[in-house]
């Protein structure tokens, strides 16, 4: 199973509706399940907090939103390995649009690499992030030429690959909360 996680916040909420659209619309390869992570302590009235477009979106795209109490900030979207840790998933941010075939190059790569354990692509790393007019850009998806980097690290546009993530960091979510409370890098 093809399962993509995304979590957003009350000052990028307005731009979510089109991010899953545009999303969900152009992908050659289509997961099979999308779920949205919102904080109930952000959102206090929930869906009526939300805006029309992303209301319209969740309902006609069948995108799951799934309410967490507390704002864990990106960690919320690791909340859906509890759910899917035998599943493809692929992490994407609320502010960045991806190219058409990232799920299937994702998968592609996964095979090429005879499927073995314990592996994440990350696909557009840290480093490329770009800042322009006061709005974060990431570069799109790699080339067909390159190769995406593989690192042991989890972060907000990967791809980990099935029976891959380390299902122990939920037993260390107050260490987490208290040394990486933003970075889901760590």
């Amino acid at each position: 199973m093809i399962v993509v996680s995304m979590t957003s916040w009350t000052k990028r909420i307005r731009f979510v509706g089109k991010s899953i659209y545009y999303f969900l619309t152009n992908q050659t390869v289509k997961p099979d399940k999308f779920y949205l992570y919102l904080a109930e302590e952000e959102f206090p009235n929930k869906e009526k907090d939300l805006p029309l477009d992303l209301i319209f979106v969740l309902k006609h795209f069948e995108v799951i939103l799934k309410w967490v109490p507390k704002n864990t900030y990106c960690h919320k979207r690791h909340e859906v390995f509890k759910e899917h840790y035998k599943d493809y998933v692929i992490f994407i941010d609320d502010d960045s649009f991806y190219d058409n075939d990232l799920i299937e190059q994702c998968l592609s790569y996964h095979k090429k690499q005879n499927q073995c354990d314990k592996l994440v692509i990350n696909y557009v790393p840290y480093e490329r992030h770009k800042f322009i007019n006061k709005i974060d850009y990431y570069p799109q998806f790699i080339s067909t030429n390159d190769i995406p980097d593989i690192m042991n690290a989890y972060c907000g546009q990967s791809c980990v690959c099935p029976n891959s993530y380390p299902m122990e960091v939920f037993n260390y979510i107050e260490e987490r909360d208290k040394y990486s409370p933003l970075c889901d890098e760590i």
